[in-house]
């Protein structure tokens, strides 16, 4: 949770007194300083989250089918090859020949 700056004012009002309060600042981001610290600590918790819900999208996709354009293949005949399904992900494929760099072909998760 993020410590914002708090605007009070300190006033003395006999107890039982309905009040209503008005706060009427603008905080201009410019002027909220977020510790070093605190802020790697935010970055890691995203990367983890990030990493969390990429592992389990991944997960999802084993054994279904993706059409892959083919960018580069080894004399092994390993390549890389990107989904052509909305998903932007490498893959390192097997068994590609040669013709196949720069076409796509369908590949099985």
């Amino acid at each position: 949770m993020q410590n914002l700056p708090v605007l009070a004012q300190t006033i003395k009002i006999p107890a039982g007194t309905p009040i209503t309060v008005y706060v009427d600042a603008e905080i201009d981001a410019d002027d909220v300083q977020v510790d070093e610290n605190i802020k790697n600590v935010r970055v890691n918790e995203v990367l983890k989250l990030a990493k969390k819900i990429s592992k389990e999208n991944h997960k999802n996709m084993v054994g279904s089918i993706f059409e892959a354009f083919v960018e580069d293949i080894s004399s092994d005949g390993k390549g890389k090859a990107i989904l052509d399904s909305g998903k932007n992900i490498e893959l390192n494929a097997v068994n590609l020949t040669s013709d196949m760099i720069n076409t796509f072909v369908k590949v099985k998760i």
